[in-house]
């Protein structure tokens, strides 16, 4: 009987020592499926989120698009290319980029869109080409001074009849279309706002982006449809900076 005890003694601390790592291997076992049960959770809550996103996404798609057909872009042709009828207006500008940045707004959406840099219309240029697939730009200036037609100013010799400028806007953009069309039934060409143009005063860009036409608070002679000499009806703007108040949009559909 001694012996068994004694045998047992010694045999039962081997057991336990045996038995140890399979119960390491159990917990072990048991800690990996519940990390692996955690990150198919973890996977299955991301793909719920991006599918969520995705949704939200589509529906603010269709929804821009709907705002943007409500808006009627009306363009003229003028050979080659067209030519918006009117001044890109606030009203369009809400409903591509969802805000407005003007800072004339009393006369509502029919306001010409003002106070935006030439790289925020390249931003809402690509916006409204992916919400109507057209292809809208900017005009170059010989494309608008083509537009503009002949006359001492874009529609006449009488600046009081086809533009708001400095002596008749009291100090404020006018709804668009107001004035008298030029020969081609472009309205404010001249004057209300300055017109973004694509290309530049030069070659390299130095000194800004050209924009013509004059605007609400400027004299006569940055009205006139052909440029003289220097900056006699020709401005520049920066790129990146609203520095200009009063600059517009004017857009190309191009054919």
């Amino acid at each position: 009987m001694r012996r068994l005890i004694l045998l047992w003694s010694l045999l039962l601390p081997l057991l336990l020592q045996a038995a140890t790592p399979i119960e390491n291997v159990k917990i072990a076992s048991e800690s990996g499926k519940s990390v692996a049960k955690k990150t198919e959770q973890q996977r299955a809550e991301e793909v719920r989120t991006q599918k969520a996103a995705q949704a939200r996404q589509a529906a603010e798609e269709q929804a821009a698009r709907e705002r943007v057909s409500k808006v009627k872009i009306e363009m003229v042709p003028i050979g080659g290319f067209s030519l918006g009828k009117y001044e890109v207006t606030q009203g369009l500008w809400q409903a591509v980029m969802g805000s407005n940045p003007s800072e004339f707004t009393a006369c509502g959406e029919d306001c010409p869109v003002e106070k935006v840099s030439w790289n925020d219309v390249h931003t809402f240029l690509t916006r409204l080409n992916q919400l109507t697939g057209k292809h809208y730009r900017l005009p170059t200036e010989k494309e608008w001074e083509q537009a503009c037609g002949s006359g001492e100013y874009c529609g006449g010799d009488n600046p009081d009849v086809v533009a708001w400028h400095l002596g008749n806007s009291n100090a404020t953009t006018h709804k668009v279309g107001l004035k008298q069309p030029n020969a081609k039934g472009l309205y404010d060409m001249s004057g209300n706002v300055w017109e973004w143009m694509e290309d530049c005063y030069d070659r390299n860009c130095n000194t800004g982006r050209v924009l013509r036409g004059g605007a609400w608070g400027t004299k006569l002679e940055l009205l006139r449809s052909r440029r003289t000499g220097s900056g006699t009806c020709l401005l520049t703007g920066t790129s990146s900076v609203s520095a200009w108040p009063t600059t517009n949009p004017l857009i190309i559909l191009s054919t």
